[in-house]
Parts: structure tokens; C-alpha cells; sequence
């Protein structure tokens, strides 16, 4: 419910639930950290960055993936290392995920 708000928040260029965001991406519950990133992959504030690279090696698929694809808004050139990383990932989906963002970040 709080990760709902902070989106409607930022819809209207409120600010204010960043915060919220934040707590949200570093949630126990990997179901809020989900949600946290699907949000956060539509207002890429740096605020966020440092949080989506460490979500882009969540134990929780849903989340890792959002977050690699969220994290090629960025385009930053460190993304690429990160990326080649999660090549060797456990997941196949998680490699295939790296892959096509290091494709898109380049």
C-alpha cells in the first residue's frame, strides 16, 4: 500500500515518496522490493541507482531482472561491468536479462 502512494506521489511530481521507495527496494518481503523496483524503473532518480545495482543480485528473480532492465535508464558506463558480472549468474534468465541490457547500454 505505501509503495502505491509513493507512486501516485511521484506521478504528480511529488517527491515525497522517494523515501518510501527506498525503504521499499530494501524490504524483507521480496514481493514489496518487486513492486519497489517496477516503480522506481518509471522515475529513475539517482536517489535509486546505488539500490538497483545492489537489487540487480536479489535472490528474488522478479526483482534482479526489473532491476537490471530499470538500471539501463541510467546509461552509465559502469553498467557495463555490472552487466558482464550477472553473465555468470545462477539463473539463465538473469544471464539473458545482462546480456540484452549490456546490448542496450552500449
Amino acid at each position: 500500500m505505501r509503495v502505491a502512494s509513493a507512486e501516485a506521489l511521484l506521478m504528480f511530481k511529488d517527491n515525497a515518496g522517494i523515501e518510501v521507495l527506498k525503504t521499499g527496494l530494501q524490504s524483507p518481503d521480496p514481493f514489496v522490493r518487486a513492486k519497489s523496483v517496477e516503480v522506481v524503473a518509471r522515475f529513475p532518480f539517482l536517489d535509486f541507482y546505488e539500490l538497483l545495482k545492489q537489487a540487480s543480485k536479489d535472490e528474488y528473480i522478479n526483482v534482479s531482472i526489473s532491476a537490471i532492465n530499470a538500471l539501463t535508464k541510467y546509461q552509465k558506463k559502469e553498467n557495463l561491468k555490472l552487466f558482464e558480472n550477472l553473465f555468470s549468474a545462477p539463473n539463465p534468465l538473469v544471464r539473458i536479462s545482462a546480456a540484452s541490457a549490456y546490448l542496450r547500454s552500449l
